[in-house]
């Protein structure tokens, strides 16, 4: 009925989708990407100014923030919880019924939370659904068995765990069906976040969780150790660890004519390309990525190479990194040419990887410019941003250009110019941040909580890091 109640849209939606993709092929697990995909939304519950599902809408800006994780993947893993209580019977009889009543007509939370209430075990669905849509932040369980109950329903919730207790799960995790295993791997995510467990704990539970036999548990912590080795590069140690780990992960990629399997080795060998060109926490196998990088360049054509799919867009971003005068040039002659859309995002991100007095020159020219549209606009940003090392000058370029890019960044893709920053670590960038964009906010749809969301984060990060630094090895 109005658009504090998107949630009933694309909660559903999400929620959905799951459950029919996985009636189509069970082996590819769509039925745990519910609770996968709820890991974002679980961190950005850790903010003191994130929304909650069911948010009052009063202007412009919150129709604009009510389309985030928080909307789709919180409120799938919500409603999963009430199928829960209901069961799946009695669920898709609710669903049934309610859509019938309510045909050609619209829908509120009061409404539907009333009609909940009539149902068997609907007064007890509706509380739970109320408590998790009508206030923020992750419910905490304290009791062991109720965080990880042997199921495979999703929960959005957080333990909290001694140090040890954590590593028992970890190492138990290893055996345990994937349902209960991402569970114990988001959970564990998590407890660094809100920097409840050590480094060294930490990765000592990475490396029992590497062991699992499906890679959406046994890669989960791939974003954590990126985190930590770009903004910690004179740590060595974390560097060493991810080569051993994950180092043998991707030598031992391999195919296979069984077409399921065949994706998922493909999301993992990509995953680790993708991680090892970023980090170079492996030189061999970064400087693999970077000689096949090259000689794709050199290409006229690096996308009609029978060069491995998984691999292309890291090796271009490893190429990107090498210290060659000719690349630059090179990636902005194919980009120049390039048409289909997923190459073009394959050579920005090699773009944003380069390295060099020129390149910030050419960034500003190509923001300035008409040869990238809205999304790669904010693709470049996005990509550029990765790097602790480009943020000071990413950040002055996008304070000079605040007016321009915010004519180009139209809608809702204004708020990518807030955004950038949501991966900075140094806590100088709240202040930076806050100058830049306040002056725009008359102009800025969603720019009011963006802005408050993104200090967060940048807080939140800083914290994250300052914890982390407390035992760095040198």
């Amino acid at each position: 009925r109005w658009w504090d109640d998107l949630w009933l849209n694309e909660s559903f939606a999400t929620l959905l989708e799951s459950k029919f993709s996985n009636l189509v092929e069970s082996r590819w697990h769509f039925s745990t990407d519910i609770l996968l995909h709820s890991h974002g939304a679980m961190a950005l519950d850790l903010l003191p100014s994130v929304r909650r599902i069911h948010e009052p809408v009063l202007n412009e800006d919150g129709i604009s923030t009510a389309f985030d994780s928080i909307t789709y993947e919180k409120g799938s893993v919500v409603l999963a919880m009430v199928e829960d209580v209901l069961g799946e019977a009695g669920f898709r009889k609710f669903i049934s019924d309610m859509l019938k009543a309510r045909k050609f007509d619209t829908y509120d939370t009061a409404g539907f939370v009333a009609e909940l209430r009539t149902v068997p075990k609907g007064a007890e669905a509706a509380d739970l659904l109320l408590s998790l849509i009508d206030h923020t932040g992750l419910p905490i369980v304290n009791d062991v068995l109720q965080a990880f109950p042997n199921d495979a329903v999703p929960r959005y919730q957080r333990a909290r765990m001694t140090e040890t207790q954590w590593l028992q799960k970890c190492k138990q995790a290893v055996g345990s069906p994937l349902p209960q295993a991402l569970a114990i791997a988001i959970g564990f995510d998590i407890s660094l976040y809100t920097r409840e467990i050590s480094l060294a704990a930490y990765l000592s539970g990475v490396r029992d969780l590497a062991k699992h036999a499906m890679w959406e548990v046994a890669g989960l912590a791939l974003e954590n150790l990126q985190f930590i080795i770009l903004e910690m590069p004179s740590d060595q140690h974390v560097k060493k660890f991810a080569a051993e780990v994950f180092g043998p992960m991707f030598a031992g990629a391999t195919s296979t004519i069984d077409m399921v399997v065949q994706w998922q080795m493909e999301k993992q060998e990509a995953d680790l390309a993708e991680f090892f060109a970023l980090t170079r926490s492996d030189d061999k196998i970064f400087r693999q990525l970077m000689a096949d990088g090259l000689k794709l360049l050199k290409d006229d054509d690096p996308f009609e190479s029978v060069y491995p799919q998984a691999r292309l867009a890291p090796a271009l971003m490893a190429a990107g990194q090498s210290h060659e005068e000719w690349v630059l040039p090179r990636i902005l002659t194919h980009l120049g040419k390039a048409d289909d859309v997923h190459h073009r995002s394959h050579l920005i991100e090699a773009l944003c990887a380069c390295r060099g007095p020129k390149v910030d020159a050419v960034l500003e020219e190509m923001l300035q410019g008409d040869a990238l549209l809205t999304h790669e606009l904010t693709e470049l940003l996005d990509c550029r941003a990765r790097f602790p090392e480009f943020r000071v000058a990413l950040w002055a370029m996008i304070s000079r250009n605040a007016g321009l890019l915010l004519k180009r960044l139209d809608g809702d893709s204004e708020v990518a110019l807030i955004q950038v920053a949501d991966a900075f670590a140094d806590i100088k960038f709240v202040d930076e941040v806050q100058a830049t964009i306040v002056p725009l906010l008359g102009h800025l749809r969603g720019g009011v909580p963006q802005l408050a969301l993104t200090q967060d984060k940048i807080r939140l990060n800083a914290g994250l890091l300052d914890h982390l630094r407390q035992e760095a090895t040198p």
